[in-house]
């Protein structure tokens, strides 16, 4: 009894934590607006509405918001955050004024800029980090991991796994790292991270059939 009531505390716990951590995923199409609040239409009625973005979500109610792909966004877009994260206020697109909760934490995630980047025009591209963006948050470089630690967090993921699947999706990952391209945007396109790898195994996990044939080949 004692041991089941651990293990309930433990679930209670981790669903907490969850529900306190939001997943924000960022793209070049996005702007400044777009990051706080986005309209949407109400099915009933057919009117519309402002609603909030994970990242207002969080500022409003608490928690953290991991706003994965910083690299992403427009220059424009990424400036807007300094208002939030460095003085803890927003000015909302519905016009009202949103300050941050206590509890209120952000953790972004993004490439460093590639050394060979271009513009659109074709020159050198500037980097997407800049004194201004430097300046909003306490910086950790993560290294990619080796591909033996790489392995490891797969077979932790996906017990489920035969080994032969694995060692196949490993071998990939190699052979995709190692083909050269002229660019590095290319280079990122066919390189298979962590995230694609998981996406993967989830895949191979629920459909054997559809996925594991095009490994084994």
């Amino acid at each position: 009894q004692q041991h089941h009531q651990q293990h309930h505390q433990q679930h209670h716990q981790q669903h907490q934590r969850q529900q306190h951590l939001r997943l924000f995923s960022l793209h070049a199409d996005l702007n400044a607006r777009d990051l706080l609040m986005v309209r949407t239409t109400d099915n009933a009625t057919g009117n519309t509405t402002w609603t909030d973005t994970p990242l207002t979500n969080a500022a409003r109610n608490g928690g953290c918001v991991i706003l994965d792909g910083l690299d992403k966004l427009r220059s424009d877009a990424l400036s807007s955050l300094a208002l939030v994260m460095e003085h803890g206020w927003m000015a909302l697109p519905d016009g009202t004024r949103l300050v941050a909760h206590d509890s209120f934490r952000v953790i972004g995630i993004g490439h460093p800029p590639a050394a060979d980047a271009t513009s659109m025009d074709g020159g050198e591209a500037s980097s997407w980090i800049t004194p201004e963006v430097q300046g909003m948050c306490h910086w950790i470089r993560v290294d990619t991991l080796p591909a033996k630690e790489l392995r490891e967090v797969l077979v932790e993921l996906y017990p489920s796994l035969d080994d032969d699947i694995v060692d196949k999706l490993m071998r990939l990952e190699k052979e995709l790292n190692d083909v050269s391209v002229d660019s590095a945007a290319e280079q990122e396109s066919l390189r298979l991270s962590l995230r694609k790898l998981k996406h993967i195994c989830r895949r191979v996990e629920r459909n054997p059939n559809e996925l594991g044939n095009i490994l084994c080949s």
